[in-house]
Protein backbone atom coordinates (compact mmCIF):
# COMPACT_ATOMS: atom_id res chain seq x y z
CA UNK A 1 0.00 0.00 0.00
CA UNK A 2 0.96 3.46 -1.15
CA UNK A 3 2.01 5.86 1.56
CA UNK A 4 0.13 8.38 2.92
CA UNK A 5 1.94 11.45 4.67
CA UNK A 6 0.56 14.41 6.77
CA UNK A 7 2.36 17.50 7.21
CA UNK A 8 1.19 19.13 10.17
CA UNK A 9 2.47 22.75 10.10
CA UNK A 10 2.62 25.01 13.16
CA UNK A 11 1.11 28.38 12.42
CA UNK A 12 4.00 31.34 12.25
CA UNK A 13 4.86 33.61 15.47
CA UNK A 14 2.04 35.54 16.30
CA UNK A 15 1.88 39.80 16.77
CA UNK A 16 1.24 39.85 20.80
CA UNK A 17 2.16 43.47 22.37
CA UNK A 18 0.14 42.76 25.49
CA UNK A 19 2.22 39.15 25.76
CA UNK A 20 -1.10 37.56 26.89
CA UNK A 21 -2.03 33.78 26.02
CA UNK A 22 -4.01 34.08 23.27
CA UNK A 23 -5.44 30.76 22.84
CA UNK A 24 -8.67 30.95 20.43
CA UNK A 25 -9.09 34.54 20.86
CA UNK A 26 -10.53 36.33 17.68
CA UNK A 27 -7.96 38.24 15.61
CA UNK A 28 -4.57 37.44 16.71
CA UNK A 29 -2.45 37.61 13.15
CA UNK A 30 1.14 36.68 12.62
CA UNK A 31 3.46 39.46 12.62
CA UNK A 32 5.96 40.58 10.29
CA UNK A 33 8.40 37.38 11.60
CA UNK A 34 5.96 34.99 11.53
CA UNK A 35 4.91 35.98 7.53
CA UNK A 36 8.60 35.43 6.97
CA UNK A 37 8.60 31.80 9.19
CA UNK A 38 5.22 31.08 6.79
CA UNK A 39 7.46 31.40 3.73
CA UNK A 40 9.67 29.32 4.77
CA UNK A 41 7.48 26.50 5.74
CA UNK A 42 5.58 27.44 2.02
CA UNK A 43 9.07 27.30 0.52
CA UNK A 44 10.01 24.08 2.60
CA UNK A 45 7.13 22.05 0.88
CA UNK A 46 6.75 23.75 -2.19
CA UNK A 47 7.70 20.93 -4.00
CA UNK A 48 5.69 18.31 -2.53
CA UNK A 49 2.69 17.00 -4.85
CA UNK A 50 0.05 17.94 -2.21
CA UNK A 51 -3.56 16.88 -2.82
CA UNK A 52 -5.23 19.27 0.07
CA UNK A 53 -4.73 22.03 2.55
CA UNK A 54 -6.19 22.20 5.39
CA UNK A 55 -6.34 24.51 8.24
CA UNK A 56 -7.27 25.54 11.95
CA UNK A 57 -9.98 28.17 11.54
CA UNK A 58 -8.23 30.68 13.41
CA UNK A 59 -6.54 33.81 12.03
CA UNK A 60 -2.86 33.27 12.77
CA UNK A 61 -3.26 29.60 10.95
CA UNK A 62 -5.10 30.85 7.73
CA UNK A 63 -2.63 32.92 7.31
CA UNK A 64 0.34 30.35 7.06
CA UNK A 65 -1.85 27.97 5.18
CA UNK A 66 -1.95 31.39 2.71
CA UNK A 67 1.61 31.20 3.05
CA UNK A 68 1.56 27.74 2.02
CA UNK A 69 -1.03 27.54 -0.83
CA UNK A 70 1.00 30.33 -2.96
CA UNK A 71 3.01 27.10 -4.56
CA UNK A 72 -0.24 25.12 -4.78
CA UNK A 73 -2.83 27.12 -6.40
CA UNK A 74 -5.08 24.73 -7.39
CA UNK A 75 -5.90 23.90 -3.67
CA UNK A 76 -8.29 25.73 -1.84
CA UNK A 77 -7.84 26.08 2.00
CA UNK A 78 -10.24 23.65 3.97
CA UNK A 79 -11.00 24.40 7.52
CA UNK A 80 -11.08 21.94 10.71
CA UNK A 81 -12.08 21.99 13.64
CA UNK A 82 -9.98 19.13 14.25
CA UNK A 83 -7.16 21.10 13.99
CA UNK A 84 -7.86 24.19 16.15
CA UNK A 85 -6.41 25.41 19.13
CA UNK A 86 -6.91 23.57 22.71
CA UNK A 87 -9.55 24.44 24.73
CA UNK A 88 -8.59 25.37 27.81
CA UNK A 89 -10.10 28.32 30.52
CA UNK A 90 -6.79 30.45 30.65
CA UNK A 91 -7.20 32.72 27.41
CA UNK A 92 -6.35 36.22 27.94
CA UNK A 93 -4.21 35.45 30.99
CA UNK A 94 -0.63 37.24 30.78
CA UNK A 95 2.00 35.04 29.56
CA UNK A 96 4.21 35.85 32.72
CA UNK A 97 1.54 33.62 34.65
CA UNK A 98 1.62 31.17 32.60
CA UNK A 99 5.16 31.09 32.67
CA UNK A 100 4.70 30.68 36.22
CA UNK A 101 2.90 28.08 36.01
CA UNK A 102 5.35 26.21 33.76
CA UNK A 103 2.67 26.25 31.23
CA UNK A 104 0.66 23.88 32.89
CA UNK A 105 -2.69 24.17 31.11
CA UNK A 106 -4.40 21.03 31.94
CA UNK A 107 -4.82 20.83 36.01
CA UNK A 108 -8.08 21.59 37.74
CA UNK A 109 -9.60 21.80 34.37
CA UNK A 110 -13.30 20.35 33.78
CA UNK A 111 -15.53 19.64 30.76
CA UNK A 112 -15.74 21.57 28.54
CA UNK A 113 -12.18 22.59 29.00
CA UNK A 114 -9.85 19.86 27.64
CA UNK A 115 -7.02 17.27 28.63
CA UNK A 116 -4.44 16.44 26.94
CA UNK A 117 -5.40 13.30 25.68
CA UNK A 118 -8.76 15.01 24.66
CA UNK A 119 -6.39 16.82 22.40
CA UNK A 120 -4.46 13.64 21.31
CA UNK A 121 -7.77 11.97 20.14
CA UNK A 122 -8.45 14.80 17.97
CA UNK A 123 -5.15 15.31 16.51
CA UNK A 124 -5.99 10.89 15.78
CA UNK A 125 -9.56 11.81 14.47
CA UNK A 126 -7.75 13.96 12.11
CA UNK A 127 -5.39 11.08 10.71
CA UNK A 128 -8.03 9.13 10.77
CA UNK A 129 -9.43 11.11 7.68
CA UNK A 130 -6.85 12.00 5.88
CA UNK A 131 -5.97 8.47 5.56
CA UNK A 132 -9.37 8.19 4.81
CA UNK A 133 -10.01 10.95 1.97
CA UNK A 134 -6.38 10.73 0.71
CA UNK A 135 -4.93 7.51 1.04
CA UNK A 136 -1.53 7.63 -0.46
CA UNK A 137 -1.07 11.43 -1.25
CA UNK A 138 0.50 14.06 0.58
CA UNK A 139 -1.68 16.69 3.00
CA UNK A 140 -1.20 19.67 5.13
CA UNK A 141 -2.61 20.63 8.28
CA UNK A 142 -2.02 24.45 10.06
CA UNK A 143 -2.35 23.95 13.45
CA UNK A 144 -1.28 24.76 17.11
CA UNK A 145 1.49 23.60 19.32
CA UNK A 146 0.41 21.58 21.87
CA UNK A 147 -2.08 20.25 18.97
CA UNK A 148 1.09 18.99 17.32
CA UNK A 149 3.13 18.45 20.69
CA UNK A 150 0.74 15.35 21.72
CA UNK A 151 -0.18 14.32 18.71
CA UNK A 152 4.17 13.64 18.42
CA UNK A 153 3.15 12.03 22.05
CA UNK A 154 0.96 9.70 20.71
CA UNK A 155 2.97 9.04 17.75
CA UNK A 156 5.58 7.49 19.43
CA UNK A 157 3.46 5.20 21.70
CA UNK A 158 3.88 7.80 24.98
CA UNK A 159 1.10 9.44 27.27
CA UNK A 160 -0.01 12.66 25.96
CA UNK A 161 0.76 14.45 29.46
CA UNK A 162 1.07 18.11 29.62
CA UNK A 163 4.74 17.20 31.47
CA UNK A 164 6.19 15.42 28.63
CA UNK A 165 5.12 18.22 25.54
CA UNK A 166 7.81 19.93 26.18
CA UNK A 167 10.28 17.10 25.76
CA UNK A 168 10.71 16.09 22.22
CA UNK A 169 14.50 16.48 22.00
CA UNK A 170 14.23 13.00 23.25
CA UNK A 171 13.05 12.14 20.23
CA UNK A 172 15.88 13.32 18.50
CA UNK A 173 14.02 16.52 17.14
CA UNK A 174 16.17 19.74 17.07
CA UNK A 175 13.63 21.56 19.39
CA UNK A 176 11.90 20.48 22.85
CA UNK A 177 9.08 21.84 21.63
CA UNK A 178 7.38 22.74 18.20
CA UNK A 179 8.46 25.99 17.13
CA UNK A 180 6.14 28.38 15.15
CA UNK A 181 5.79 27.00 11.59
CA UNK A 182 7.80 23.99 12.04
CA UNK A 183 7.24 21.01 9.89
CA UNK A 184 6.31 17.66 11.70
CA UNK A 185 5.61 14.87 9.17
CA UNK A 186 2.99 11.60 10.27
CA UNK A 187 4.29 9.08 7.52
CA UNK A 188 1.46 6.13 7.14
CA UNK A 189 2.04 2.41 5.83
CA UNK A 190 -1.45 1.69 6.05
CA UNK A 191 -5.07 2.78 7.07
CA UNK A 192 -5.29 0.56 9.80
CA UNK A 193 -6.89 2.31 12.97
CA UNK A 194 -4.08 1.61 15.62
CA UNK A 195 -1.21 2.08 13.05
CA UNK A 196 1.48 4.45 14.84
CA UNK A 197 2.96 6.45 12.09
CA UNK A 198 6.78 7.44 11.28
CA UNK A 199 7.65 10.96 12.51
CA UNK A 200 10.14 13.56 11.56
CA UNK A 201 10.85 17.06 12.41
CA UNK A 202 11.44 20.10 10.58
CA UNK A 203 12.33 23.82 11.54
CA UNK A 204 12.67 25.67 8.01
CA UNK A 205 14.75 28.79 8.98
Amino acid sequence: MSLTTIYLVRHGFVHNPDAVMYGRLPRFRLSDEGQVQARAAGKALSDKPLAAIYSSPLLRARQTAQAIQVAHESLRVQLSSLLLEINVPHDGTKISVMEARNWDLYSGNEWPYEQPEHVAERARQFFQRMQKQHQGQQVVGITHGDVLAFATLWAKGETPAWQHKAQMARFGFADNYPQTASITTFTFHSDANDELPEVSYLRPY
